[in-house]
């Protein structure tokens, strides 16, 4: 049996899309459209200016597109809940000492109900958001206070987003 001495860590990450009316052009437009009224962002995860939530939120988006609907099927595909929700459904996994068959059976189903879940959540998403310019941003609470307060904080209460959590 092997023993581990030392920290031994449970960090998580997660991507955020935020859902914007038009691309914002810089960082006053981001913390406009998010923190309207907001100066500092408090949580159970921390405090940070809105200012420098803004800043990273634009590094993040300024050289991209809009995501597309293949783009959310991924991030679908990806998503625990998905995952989780299509294996209930084909009834959980084989038990641990199954043949190797049964699980090559069993994740084969699992990839293929997981992408046309998917499939058809990016489809509604993209449906109901059709007005909206869509771009992702992700944290992890691995990469210290300030990426933990933006993924664990609710920093994104006020505008339209879906989170992705990557745990």
């Amino acid at each position: 049996m092997k023993i581990r001495n030392g920290f031994v860590s449970n960090s998580s990450s997660s991507s955020f899309v935020l859902c914007f009316k038009k691309k914002p052009k810089n960082v006053s437009e981001i913390k406009e459209i998010i923190w309207p009224r907001e100066e500092n962002i408090f949580s159970d995860s921390g405090f940070l200016s809105v200012w420098q939530a803004a800043v990273s939120v634009f590094e993040q988006i300024s050289d991209k597109k809009p995501l597309t609907i293949k783009d959310m099927e991924r991030f679908f595909e990806g998503s625990w809940d998905v995952n989780n929700e299509v294996e209930a459904i084909i009834g959980g996994k084989p038990n641990y000492d199954a043949p190797e068959d049964v699980w090559q059976k069993y994740y084969k189903e699992l990839h293929k109900k997981t992408k046309k879940e998917a499939k058809k959540l990016a489809k509604e998403f993209m449906k109901e958001h059709k007005k909206h310019k869509m771009f992702s941003v992700g944290y992890s609470d691995h990469d210290g206070p300030f990426n933990s307060t933006m993924e664990h904080g609710d920093v994104f209460s006020n505008i339209e987003h879906v989170r992705f959590s990557h745990h």
